[in-house]
C-alpha cells in the first residue's frame, strides 16, 4: 500500500520533574517517541496520541485541563505557549469558536493540519447531537481514527458496547503492507498496519504458525532500550521453533521492528 500517512510525537515526562520548565523550544526534551500511522491524518494522528499511553483517548481529551477553572484560562496558556498539552489546546480552542485562521496566527502551525483536526471536533460535536450509530457513522468515526472508548463516552455507552456493535455491523479493520521500495521493485518486507479507510487484506492470517510478540511502547523514565531487548529475545527464540513472530510496538527507536529481526 502505498498511500498511507505517517505521524510521530515525542512523549514527555516533564511532570516528574520538579520546577521544569514545560516550554517546548529546541532544547531537547522529550524520553521517547511514537509513530501511528494510518490511510488520512486524523486516523494516524489519534492513533499516535493514544499510544503515548497517558490515558487520552485522542485530540479532543480535556482530561489534560482538568486543573483549570475555565476553558477560556486552558487556552490562554496553552494555545499560546508551546508546551506538550497545545495538542489539546487546538481542539478546545476550536470547541470554544476560535477560528482556524487566528489559532493559525497563534501558533504559526499550518492551517492543513488545523483544518483536519477540526474535522475530528466537528464530527465528535455532531454525534454529540444526535447520538444515532448507524453503520455508515460509526464507519465514519472509525476512519477519523475516534477510538471505540470515546464512542462511548460520547454516547454514554461503554467501550466494549460499542466494539460489540462494530463488529455487528461488520466494521473490522484492514491489514495493509507498506511498500518500502515505493513500487520500484517486489517488496516482501511486512511492514504491517491497520486501518478503517479500506476493503481488504493485503497479507493473510498466519494461524497457528504466527506467535504476537507485544513492545513496550514508547521509552520513558524508568523504561527504555532494554525492555526491547525481551522483544528482540523473544522473536530470535520464536525462530528456532519454527514460529513467525508478529511483532506489534508504536515505538520507531527499536530494533526489534527492523526488518531483519521481525
Amino acid at each position: 500500500s502505498l498511500d498511507y500517512v505517517v505521524v510521530k510525537i515525542p512523549r514527555w515526562d516533564l511532570g516528574k520533574f520538579k520546577g521544569v520548565d514545560e516550554t517546548i523550544g529546541t532544547g531537547m526534551k522529550s524520553v521517547g517517541e511514537v509513530m501511528g500511522i494510518g490511510r488520512t491524518f486524523e486516523e494516524a494522528y489519534q492513533k499516535a496520541i493514544r499510544m503515548l499511553d497517558l490515558d487520552f483517548e485522542g485530540v479532543t481529551s480535556d482530561k489534560v485541563f482538568a486543573g483549570s477553572k475555565t476553558a477560556d484560562d486552558s487556552i490562554s496558556k496553552y494555545l499560546y505557549t508551546p508546551t506538550p498539552k497545545r495538542v489539546f489546546a487546538l481542539s478546545l480552542a476550536m470547541s470554544n469558536n476560535i477560528s482556524i485562521e487566528k489559532i493559525a496566527a497563534i501558533t504559526g502551525i499550518d492551517p492543513w493540519f488545523l483544518q483536519r483536526i477540526k474535522h475530528i471536533v466537528d464530527i465528535e460535536q455532531t454525534l454529540l447531537t444526535s447520538k444515532n450509530l448507524s453503520a455508515p457513522r460509526l464507519l465514519a468515526l472509525k476512519q477519523a481514527g475516534i477510538s471505540d472508548k470515546r464512542i462511548g463516552e460520547l454516547t454514554g455507552k461503554s467501550g466494549l458496547d460499542i466494539r460489540a456493535l462494530r463488529k455487528k455491523l461488520g466494521i473490522t479493520p484492514s491489514v495493509f503492507q507498506i511498500d518500502t521500495l515505493a513500487a520500484e521493485f517486489p517488496s516482501d518486507t511486512n511492514y504491517l498496519y491497520m486501518t478503517y479507510n479500506g476493503q481488504h487484506h493485503d497479507v493473510m492470517p498466519l494461524g497457528n504458525e504466527g506467535v504476537i510478540v507485544l513492545g513496550s511502547g514508547p521509552y520513558r523514565i524508568g523504561s527504555s532500550v532494554e525492555f526491547d531487548w525481551t522483544s528482540v529475545s523473544t522473536v530470535q527464540a520464536l525462530k528456532k521453533y519454527h514460529k513467525r513472530s508478529v511483532v506489534i510496538n508504536c515505538n520507531p527507536e527499536t530494533v526489534s521492528t527492523d526488518y531483519d529481526i521481525s
